[in-house]
């Protein structure tokens, strides 16, 4: 399938600028490639909320939960690849996280957003990765954990998430941080 990139523009133009003016949109960007080139580049709006710093082509942001469904991805593959069952307890690739009754969690419950730790319950730096991981560590999940979380708490926390995803990797010596780089 080969995209057409103006009428791609033309279509996809009048659907961004809407978010801007009928929907209070503060700034954003999109970025269409196809086969290693870029197709369509929007951007519009501003970077800060006194509309002081404009959305250039080269804004810098934070990825929030688009990384999730990634770093999911990358873990089951490594689960898969060393047969590591996913109904196994986090604790035993990373025992630290045994801690405030989350000692049953299992890597298919912390995947799928049901282990109750949708934000963290204290206040960290979300860019010191390890006061992150401790704080997860010693944290008690914020609700009950099961099906039903995905409902009651439909975003987990990219920084919590991305953590939690990564820790057990890293500390396993079945897995290890090199196998979940290499994904």
């Amino acid at each position: 399938m080969q995209l057409d990139a103006d009428e791609l523009r033309q279509r996809l133009k009048p659907a961004f600028r809407e978010n801007f003016e009928k929907l209070g949109e503060l700034g954003a960007a999109v970025s269409i490639w196809q086969n290693g080139k870029p197709v369509v580049d929007l951007y519009d709006g501003f970077c800060d909320a006194r509309h002081e710093k404009p959305w250039e082509a080269d804004a810098l942001v934070l990825v929030w939960s688009a990384t999730k469904g990634i770093g999911s991805a990358c873990v089951l593959h490594v689960l898969q690849e060393h047969r590591i069952g996913i109904n196994r307890c986090v604790a035993e690739f990373w025992p630290e996280f045994a801690q405030a009754g989350k000692e049953k969690i299992t890597l298919s419950q912390l995947l799928s957003h049901q282990a109750g730790l949708c934000a963290l319950d204290r206040r960290v730096d979300i860019l010191d990765y390890s006061a992150v991981i401790r704080a997860l560590e010693v944290q008690k999940p914020l609700c009950c954990r099961g099906p039903h979380m995905v409902i009651t708490v439909a975003r987990l926390d990219s920084f919590s998430m991305n953590s939690c995803v990564g820790s057990p990797g890293k500390r396993s010596p079945s897995i290890g941080a090199k196998s979940l780089r290499s994904h």
